[in-house]
């Protein structure tokens, strides 16, 4: 487990515009399209993270705003892949899912594939992104809009 997790964290809903995320990310070391690895030491998961994604801007803003210091603090080496899907035909979630995995793997040989709606944030830094060896994981089995239920 890295170092310096702390259990739940608070969530930031802050949505700064996409040329101050540019600006931000460049100061923490974040590679065109989103990619980050630790340089401090060797990450232990490697993580494509691919969000299918229309017509929400501010929603990615909060997600990417939030989700990069939030990976970083994981020690993960990871690539944030957002498929877009034009405006013209009706969202097809899966499809967007399938192109991310495709255009993930022409990236990288990565260790695990997440899948990952823009408009869910995680609660609890100890919630590692990583694929356990051989078993699914479900990253969201509960959802605050919900309940908890």
């Amino acid at each position: 487990m890295p170092p310096n997790l702390v259990g739940p964290v608070a969530i930031s809903e802050e949505s700064p515009s996409l040329e101050e995320l540019e600006t931000k990310f460049a100061a923490r070391n974040i590679g065109p399209g989103g990619h980050w690895k630790p340089s401090f030491c060797t990450a232990r998961h490697r993580v494509a993270i691919v969000i299918p994604f229309r017509n929400r801007e501010p929603q990615l803003r909060t997600f990417l705003n939030y989700m990069h210091p939030f990976l970083q603090k994981q020690q993960l080496e990871y690539f944030i892949i957002v498929v877009e899907q034009d405006q013209k035909s009706k969202f097809n979630r899966a499809m967007l899912m399938n192109i991310g995995f495709v255009e993930a793997r022409k990236l990288d040989d990565w260790q695990c594939y997440m899948f990952h709606d823009v408009d869910l944030l995680p609660e609890d830094d100890r919630n590692l992104y990583s694929c356990p060896p051989e078993q699914p994981r479900h990253m969201s089995a509960a959802v605050s809009t919900f309940g908890y239920r």
